[in-house]
């Protein structure tokens, strides 16, 4: 049997502690260099040289943090590499619908050396057509929603709808085209009503004295009637400022004005 004095270590533990260590390390090397070499969204970006917490966009260099979660960087993707990211999502379709594809091969408007269009660079344009329809929605949200029509000017509102178009040279109607639309819209809906009320036979009033927060007080009346299919139908059809007081000779002669605002003449067989 072999004996050791105190403090003597044999040859062989050494060498296998040697061994050891040398293998971690190895291992913690090919670990660094699997995880620095690792694509995210198909090679669109890689982790970051000196900070193993961040990832790099391979098309501009921009660094994000990175907790495994990918939403802020496909959404990066999206609007600073369109057409980076139409590829990504082409591929990543025909993956899934069992496809062959390689992912992590550019396509050719990626390649290096290619030129950018103008989509790629946020100039794609935007119709006449789309545009005065997102006029028109923005116009009828307003109203309805009885929103400022200074929001229409809103920076957080611009940017929301160059992202949405794709085009970063969009730029949201005026308030005083959102102003002359709604005073538009005002008047076809007005005529509208006036053509139904005009067929109608009988009209029923309600009406209601309120005052606002601002002490403000207004006449809401509403009329309702049965149409030609025997479908009900109410509409508003005033919300007047009233700056006199609500006696009955007042009341009588602020009705009576919306009254024949509509022409309702001898249509009218109750008000309440």
């Amino acid at each position: 049997m072999t004996c050791f004095t105190t403090g003597e270590i044999s040859s062989n533990q050494i060498q296998g502690s040697n061994v050891r260590k040398k293998n971690k390390k190895s291992e913690e090397r090919k670990s660094k260099h699997k995880m620095s070499t690792r694509k995210i969204l198909q090679g669109a970006f890689q982790y970051d040289d000196t900070d193993k917490s961040r990832v790099k966009c391979t098309y501009c260099d921009k660094t994000f943090k990175y907790h495994h979660l990918t939403s802020s960087l496909k959404y990066h993707l999206q609007n600073s590499h369109p057409t980076h990211f139409r590829a990504y999502k082409k591929k990543v379709e025909a993956v899934e619908r069992g496809q062959s594809c390689d992912l992590s091969t550019p396509t050719a408007s990626s390649a290096a050396g290619s030129q950018q269009t103008l989509a790629d660079i946020g100039f794609s344009k935007v119709t006449a057509a789309k545009a005065a329809s997102i006029t028109e929605a923005m116009t009828v949200w307003i109203a309805k929603s009885c929103r400022p029509i200074s929001i229409s000017e809103d920076d957080g509102l611009k940017k929301l709808l160059q992202t949405a178009t794709g085009s970063s040279q969009y730029t949201p109607p005026s308030r005083t085209t959102i102003q002359r639309r709604v005073d538009q819209l005002f008047s076809e809906l007005r005529s509208d009503i006036q053509k139904q009320v005009d067929e109608c036979c009988s009209v029923a009033l309600t009406c209601d004295y309120w005052t606002s927060l601002s002490n403000t007080s207004f006449l809401g009346m509403t009329g309702h009637f049965v149409d030609p299919t025997f479908e009900l139908k109410s509409f508003v059809l005033g919300c007047d400022e009233s700056t006199e007081r609500h006696t009955a000779t007042n009341v009588k002669d602020h009705i009576t004005h919306i009254i024949e605002d509509y022409k309702l003449g001898n249509k009218v067989n109750i008000c309440m």
